[in-house]
């Protein structure tokens, strides 16, 4: 059976969420018995079915008759088609993999575009055919920088990105329906919380910041900035509810999250 081997950190299918590269490849040996097929007689194998204790396995298909498969199936003991790999040009890599639910649709894709062994980009899809995410490893180094959640129109609503390559994704944005940015949220020690947040007004311009002063998982400091750009006014909310309790003059202190 064909596998994909885990070269780096873990994937998360059901929450669409890639936290490592797949390299994509055989592992191990076919089943046996295999049968090779001939359809057209002109002395070249189209297509070899491998089972194992009568059950399907594995189908292998060669459509443009040219001694290489170019599309390999792998069948789950339900005897549905469980994977699909995609071979275009023949030599011996996968370019693409592809694998299905029970009911025949497509819930997950890689794609080596380079065909070095290495997927590049993880995509999840819903059971309507809608992508839910789209992972991209950029540097192959096996571990995804990226994460794009499409809407359902395809348009990028929140986007997560891992900066410095340790596995933990720092910034999440969050975009609006025409495509500027909303908000940028920053995790500066990679715990999961945000320490700092940014929103975005018209012409992508941050209008006010938020810092997590005390590492709590609230927001206490609020920085409201002017046209220019400067700093116009901050307030504090002391007891955590969301709501500006106290305003403080604006060059009070440093600003940001506390050593």
């Amino acid at each position: 059976m064909r596998k994909a081997v885990l070269v780096a950190g873990a994937l998360a299918i059901s929450a669409g969420i890639a936290l490592g590269a797949y390299r994509l490849g055989r592992r191990g040996t076919e089943p046996s018995p295999c049968r090779s097929i001939d359809r057209d007689d002109d002395g070249l194998v189209d297509e070899r079915r491998c089972t194992e204790r009568g059950r399907l396995t594995s189908v292998e298909l060669d459509r443009d008759r040219d001694g290489h498969f170019e599309i390999a199936r792998d069948f789950a003991p339900g005897g549905w088609k469980s994977e699909e790999w995609y071979d275009a040009d023949g030599n011996g890599t996968y370019e693409r993999w592809v694998a299905f639910d029970e009911r025949g649709t497509v819930v997950n894709e890689w794609r080596d575009a380079d065909q070095d062994g290495m997927a590049e980009r993880f995509t999840t899809v819903a059971a309507s055919g809608r992508i839910v995410s789209v992972s991209t490893d950029r540097d192959e180094d096996g571990v995804y920088e990226e994460i794009a959640w499409p809407d359902p129109e395809g348009k990028v609503r929140r986007r997560e990105r891992d900066e410095d390559e340790d596995g933990d994704f720092e910034i999440r944005l969050a975009y609006r329906l025409d495509g500027s940015l909303h908000s940028k949220l920053t995790d500066h020690d990679g715990d999961g919380s945000r320490e700092e947040i940014e929103l975005f007004g018209a012409g992508g311009r941050v209008f006010k910041r938020g810092f997590d002063t005390d590492l709590d998982g609230f927001v206490e400091r609020w920085e409201y900035l002017g046209p220019d750009g400067g700093l116009a006014k901050v307030g504090w909310d002391d007891d955590d509810d969301y709501d500006v309790d106290r305003w403080e003059p604006v060059d009070a202190g440093p600003r940001g999250v506390t050593e």
